[in-house]
This record gives C-alpha cells, structure tokens and sequence, in this order.
C-alpha cells in the first residue's frame, strides 16, 4: 500500500514517524488501545518495517506518533537508490522481487523501498544484491535503527 494522503477506508490510521529534520507518515490498522499495525513500507525511516505492531500515542499537534515497535513483524525493509540509465531493468527486476515474495513500492523512478517478508528472505535478497552487483542500484538495509 502506498503512502499517500487518500485513506483505504473505516479504520485505518496515520501514523507519524519522527525523523529528526523529516516527518514522515504511514498507514496503520489498530489492533489495541495504543497499539497499531504498520499496513506501508517506510521511506525514510529507521527501524519500523511493514506488519511491525508499534504503540503510538497522541502528540501536542494531535498526531499519533510512534513511540516504540512493540511486536517485530521479522520483515526487513531496502531502499533502492535506482541509477537513472537503469529505470527500465530496475522496473523487469522488481517484477523478480514481487514474484519472489517481496513488496516493492516507487517513490518516484529513482527511490524505491521494498518490504522482504521473513519467509522470502533467501529469494529477495540474493535479488536485490545482483542489483547492485550490476549496477542497477545502490540498496541500503533499513531495518535496523542503528544503521
């Protein structure tokens, strides 16, 4: 799912990630009082990843904003920095990534994030090495905050 402003319907919810010197939102479905499902594949942030459940409580401009991932969803997230020559055979090799398990979403035609399930690991990202071993793109790995 993509993370744009027009809402998948009855609820569903924004959730604020805080990224010092960039705000960015995703959407999530509530499981519990403070305790919501990332239902995107972040952008820019650090350490939340799709089907992460993180708390998340009302902030002083009345968005909810993520606190803590409360329940690791074991998915990883990529970002793809796609070299500008290489759109078309980045666009083929995503095809080989979604049919190996994984989510792959377009920010525009040079920055891509892709959501790796647990399960897909071992297909998507040998995938997403052979990218960059070719040159097709310079992926960064995500998932951890620390990176």
């Amino acid at each position: 799912m993509r993370g744009d402003d027009a809402s998948p319907g009855p609820g569903w919810v924004k959730i604020l990630l805080p990224e010092p010197g960039y705000h960015e939102t995703v959407w999530a479905w509530r499981v519990d009082d403070a305790l919501y499902e990332i239902r995107s594949v972040p952008w820019f942030f650090y350490g939340v990843n799709h089907l992460d459940v993180v708390e998340a409580v009302e902030n002083a401009a009345g968005q909810l904003e993520v606190v803590r991932v409360a329940r690791p969803s074991g998915h990883r997230t990529y970002r793809l920095i796609v070299a500008d020559e290489h759109v078309d055979e980045a666009t083929i090799r995503a095809q080989r990534i979604r049919a190996a398990g994984g989510l792959v979403e377009r920010f525009n035609d040079v920055f891509w994030a892709v959501d790796v399930p647990p399960g897909a690991l071992n297909a998507c990202v040998p995938l997403i090495e052979g990218g960059e071993a070719d040159g097709i793109w310079e992926p960064e790995d995500a998932t951890d905050p620390d990176a």
